[in-house]
């Protein structure tokens, strides 16, 4: 009787780890999901299209704490160059449209470097903190780091060379680091024509601005010039910009 007990326990328990074990290979844990996704979308031609893309950063993005999908991850931010590389050595490509795309599209990011700029790069600033945000979050967008580029911008733009990585880039800015002869005042009407001067549909602007407005006693109409420049369709804008920007009268 003992003996027909014990083989009764056997067999349950083998029976229990066969289950256990099918189930985790033919359910499969999320990873090994995501992975029979990409298979599946590339299996016809080795392409992953761009509403495939689409849906496997949305399939990732529901894993972002699960410890398998942290390789995609940068800062808690989905790194969609990490993602592409994967994908890559997967052996599938991505949608050639969306390559084009990226490559050809230009960062510039501007950092207006009047006096009263300075105080907002002394230290662990949250303008720093603010731009290096801005940086990681274009890049797990797939801009490439190649195409992002930093100026300095008062009453001329001053490209800055940067060393290293750029994520680093705003944690070297100092006062001693911004300033320049053009440091002592500034015109937002000026700052913002030359920006707009140099963006198009495959040139992003990305201005850093206290945003100022400084009105001369000698020109009060100053104020509604950036208006007249652009035009009326961009007035509303405009005026949301301003409900933002301090006015003050120089004597």
């Amino acid at each position: 009787m003992a003996k027909k007990e014990l083989t009764i326990f056997f067999s349950l328990l083998v029976t229990s780890f066969c289950f256990v074990f099918l189930s985790q290979s033919c359910g499969g844990d999320n990873f090994s999901v995501f992975n029979g996704k990409m298979e599946n979308f590339g299996k016809s031609d080795g392409k992953i299209i761009a509403e495939e893309w689409e849906e496997l950063k949305d399939e990732i993005n529901l894993y972002n704490t699960d410890r398998k999908f942290s390789r995609f991850f940068t800062q808690g931010i989905l790194d969609e160059q990490k993602l592409e590389q994967y994908i890559l050595k997967s052996g599938f490509i991505i949608e050639e449209e969306k390559a084009d795309n990226l490559n050809r599209k230009v960062v510039n990011i501007y950092m207006e470097n009047s006096g009263s700029m300075f105080g907002f790069v002394q230290g662990n600033t949250e303008l720093k903190n603010a731009m290096t945000r801005v940086i990681v979050e274009l890049k797990s967008n797939g801009y490439k780091e190649e195409n992002i580029h930093f100026y300095f911008v008062n009453k001329k733009i001053k490209p800055r060379k940067v060393e290293g990585s750029i994520e680093d880039y705003p944690m070297i800015l100092s006062g001693n680091t911004i300033g320049d002869p053009d440091s002592g005042d500034s015109n937002i009407n000026e700052i913002f024509q030359q920006i707009l001067g140099r963006t198009s549909p495959d040139t992003l602007s990305v201005l850093f601005s206290d945003c100022i407005y400084s009105v001369h006693k000698d020109n009060l109409f100053s104020y509604y010039e950036l208006i007249k420049y652009l035009g009326n369709k961009k007035a509303a804008e405009i005026a949301e910009v301003l409900k933002f920007c301090r006015m003050s009268v120089n004597q």
